[in-house]
């Protein structure tokens, strides 16, 4: 069977780099390489191109095959493939090819027996035949091969869609209908990109198959006025069961929660994450308060979460099989259906790897400005929610700066924006480190950046982004971008990174007081959650992965302990409505932040010194609070008079006051 004999169309490269279609490369091919900052990079060609042949300047790579064989009949599907004869050179280097960091490499593709070069996907895009791939990040290249003129011979010819898509349609309740992958007008959907590219218009007059038939609810699962997959919508109503609430497990029109559910945002369990740790280090981090985990560094993915589930972490997490080590293989998510957490609550989300992600840690998303690459992320968003309704899927975006939000980034050609690449994420999340992250955040951040600095009216007048931020710490940057997050993305829940220690070699260490501000930056301005940011070991050690960094200090490791053991206790306050308007909390001094929450429980007002700097009394006037007379300050063992609404307090150097009223 050929693959040059199935496709010429043009979007083949990103339907081959979509959720659900791509070809695995042969054994030994995906290898678990990963650069390393500063010294070299890895490329890929994550699936053998057949048709023609990819080959590199450096004479690294060279790969191409003139047919493929499925075999299907075992689980997983074998592939063999017919190398292309080249003399005595071998055709089967399809990488990972090391390359010294400040060098780049060009891919060249030649089409063979007459086939045409269709495109790339992955970490080179377009339709010219060369592809320059700059230093850096690792690369996850496709290239597509094809005759000219020729459709769809077979609709299940798994040469075409790869083992994935033979997985979705044994699992399909209903024929096979193209809309189920190329969406409901057959112009790009869940999976698949346009008909249009190879078919005649209108497309019903050349692609076959049944009319969308609009989904039905799935009681139990599905809750609310959704979309029916055919352009329309449906109303499911309210019909969750044993405990669980519609959006209640932090999914849009899913039922979830589970248990005794409070109606509270994950029924009241606040995470604090312990971000891309070995199962090795999961006990020393739970040691200092974290409960969650989030991202398998192992190879050894059964064992890190085994590791978590020993210990009663809960996970965010990508799904058994969705990556290799580095470069991930392009959406191959259907893994999560045999993945031992499925369906167990062991999982609060679900994560994906971009095929061209900048990331070193290999689990974020981290978006780069493309279409292609954002469509990815909807892509495989929507094939994780598929396979499984009822766990919400995570993003962390990656986006160091406030104009990229504000510019609805990524824009590309004035149509694809920020709310779009989010369609099919449920929680976002961004890493800013307003000490450690100078060296790469945003310019118009760099002003505040310093982690002491204080904004002035200067730094407004060279970046105006910053005016949220006059007369506050940089530490309020992490609230600036999580309002902007959810401006732009309203519905969506939001997380927040803080920095533990050294995150730049040479940059400034985050003292325990701004550790402990940047939580509470976070959650003043809606985080549902904290991830704090460390390398693999640093909680222990020095870090040994290149990036040159102390370990996380004694001190630093104790506030940790200290702001995880609150943030734990207050889990179902901090779930509650985020800011309800029975309540209001304004302080008298810019450098002071609050937020607030109305619970069973009582009135709870959080107040936030964003500034290293002792700001000494001020008034903090409240809005709800009735003829109350006295504040209880939670964890401080003292109380505070309220004289008409007002109470006055000392706010140091990051101080933080949570004020508990009847």
């Amino acid at each position: 069977m050929r693959l040059a004999s199935t496709s010429s169309c043009a979007a083949l490269a990103s339907l081959l780099a979509a959720a659900g279609c791509s070809i695995p490369a042969p054994a030994g091919q995906q290898g678990a390489s990963q650069g390393v900052q500063g010294q070299y990079y890895f490329v890929n060609l994550n699936s053998p191109p057949v048709g023609g042949l990819v080959t590199s300047d450096a004479g690294l790579l060279a790969c191409g095959a003139a047919r493929v064989t499925v075999d299907s009949t075992v689980s997983p599907p074998q592939y063999a493939y017919d190398w292309f004869a080249a003399g005595s050179a071998q055709t089967d280097l399809c990488g990972p090819a090391r390359i010294p960091w400040a060098s780049e490499v060009t891919l060249t593709a030649t089409p063979r027996d007459g086939n045409v070069f269709v495109g790339w996907a992955g970490s080179c895009s377009g339709t010219s035949p060369t592809c320059t791939l700059s230093a850096g990040a690792d690369k996850s290249v496709v290239a597509v091969f094809g005759p000219s003129g020729s459709g769809h011979p077979s609709f299940s010819d798994p040469a075409l869609h790869g083992p994935a898509y033979g997985t979705f349609l044994a699992q399909a309740s209903a024929a096979l209908q193209c809309s189920r992958c190329h969406g409901a007008t057959l112009d790009g959907g869940a999976f698949a990109p346009s008909c249009a590219a190879c078919h005649a218009w209108p497309l019903g007059s050349v692609v076959s198959g049944p009319a969308c038939t609009p989904a039905v609810c799935r009681a139990g699962i599905e809750c609310g006025v959704m979309t029916d997959g055919c352009g329309g919508t449906i109303d499911c109503g309210d019909g969750c069961v044993g405990g669980r609430t519609c959006g209640g497990g932090g999914r849009p029109n899913a039922c979830g929660g589970g248990g005794a559910s409070s109606g509270l945002f994950l029924d009241g369990f606040f995470p604090v994450g312990a971000f891309n740790q070995t199962s090795y280090e999961m006990a020393s981090w739970k040691a200092i308060g974290a409960n969650t985990v989030q991202g398998m560094p192992n190879l050894d993915h059964e064992g890190w979460a085994n590791e978590a589930r020993r210990l009663g972490l809960r996970q965010i997490r990508q799904p058994f099989g969705s990556v290799g080590a580095y470069p991930p293989a392009a959406g191959n998510y259907a893994s999560v259906l045999s993945d031992p957490d499925f369906g167990t609550g062991n999982v609060l989300a679900w994560m994906g790897v971009m095929p061209n992600s900048t990331s070193w840690d290999e689990i974020e998303y981290s978006i780069g400005p493309a279409a292609s690459t954002a469509q990815y992320a909807i892509n495989t968003g929507n094939a994780l929610h598929a396979l499984d309704p009822l766990t919400p899927t995570f993003l962390n975006t990656g986006i160091n700066g406030l104009g990229p939000i504000a510019s609805g980034w990524p824009y590309v050609g004035g149509t694809f924006n920020y709310t779009m690449l989010l369609q099919s994420i449920d929680w976002v999340c961004n890493d800013i480190y307003p000490y450690g992250g100078s060296g790469y955040n945003a310019s118009e951040l760099r002003g505040a950046m310093g982690g002491d600095h204080v904004v002035t009216s200067a730094d407004v007048a060279t970046y105006p982004l910053l005016a949220p931020m006059q007369g506050k710490g940089a530490i309020a940057s992490i609230g600036v971008i999580a309002d902007k997050q959810r401006a732009v993305a309203p519905g969506k829940a939001l997380f927040a990174y803080v920095e533990a220690g050294c995150v730049i070699a040479g940059s400034p260490v985050v003292p325990p007081g701004g550790i402990r501000a940047e939580m509470w930056d976070a959650v003043i301005h809606g985080a549902r959650g904290i991830m704090v940011f460390a390398y693999v070991g640093q909680l222990n050690r020095a870090t040994s992965d290149g990036h040159g960094c102390a370990a996380i200090p004694a001190a630093n490791a104790a506030e940790i302990r200290a702001q995880s053991a609150l943030l734990t206790s207050l889990g179902s306050v901090l779930q509650d409505e985020i800011d309800p308007a029975t309540l209001d909390a304004t302080p008298s001094l810019p450098a002071l932040e609050a937020g607030w929450r109305d619970t069973p429980s009582g009135k709870y007002f959080f107040v936030l010194n964003t500034t290293n700097v002792d700001q000494g009394t001020a008034a903090v006037t409240l809005r709800g609070v009735g003829a109350a007379t006295s504040a209880t300050v939670i964890g401080e063992g003292r109380t505070v008079p309220v004289a008409s609404g007002v109470i006055r307090d000392a706010f140091g150097p990051y101080a933080v006051h949570i004020y508990h009223l009847p």
